[in-house]
């Protein structure tokens, strides 16, 4: 009997490895990846317009961010290596809330290697936005004011990356009873 909990034990241990190794490769490929579509745009935001307080080029988010980098000394390449582990970090968390079975983590590890890691590579803001966001629908489980001001703190913080996330609203606006909904539209 021990040893099938030791076995069950080694199995949840070595999937979860496995979705760590295949994360970090991931990692890797991403922040030494320096010739994509995107890569001159963002050094170019980052060094320029951040620096000369040009806005709507990009969400007020992501230049308070290059701002902070550029205040704090980084080079474009070691910002972004910050940026895409603060992503990476939020995937692994992503992955190990909802892959709660043996070898979810596993195949949600691989089917993000498969679509959307590709793009993400290219596009980090988008990639920052939808992760964050997807941090927040954790959120959206429980039925409580706390945690729905929760959601709605992901989501804006994800906004201010990029605005496209902003579509997600809707999870939380269907949590509203109709009733509710009524009596906002009649005021």
């Amino acid at each position: 009997m021990s040893s099938i909990r030791i076995t069950k034990s080694k199995i949840k241990s070595s999937n979860s490895i496995c979705s760590f190794i295949i994360i970090t490769i991931m990692w890797l490929l991403s922040v030494f990846c320096y010739y994509n579509s995107d890569y001159e745009s963002y050094r170019a935001i980052y060094e320029y317009y951040a620096t000369n307080n040009i806005s709507g080029i990009v969400n007020e988010g992501f230049l308070i961010l290059c701002k902070i980098g550029l205040k704090v000394g980084l080079s474009f390449e070691l910002f972004r290596g910050v940026y895409l582990t603060i992503c990476f970090v939020l995937l692994y968390k992503n992955i190990n809330y909802f892959g709660n079975s043996k070898r979810k983590k596993i195949v949600l590890s691989i089917f993000y290697l498969m679509y959307p890691f590709a793009l993400d590579v290219v596009q980090m803001r988008f990639m920052f936005a939808s992760l964050m966001t997807m941090y927040g629908v954790r959120y959206l489980e429980k039925n409580n004011k706390k945690d729905d001001l929760k959601f709605l703190a992901c989501l804006f913080i994800a906004f201010t990356q990029h605005t496209s996330v902003i579509v997600y609203l809707l999870f939380f606006l269907c949590r509203i009873n109709y009733e509710k909904l009524k009596k906002l539209f009649l005021l």
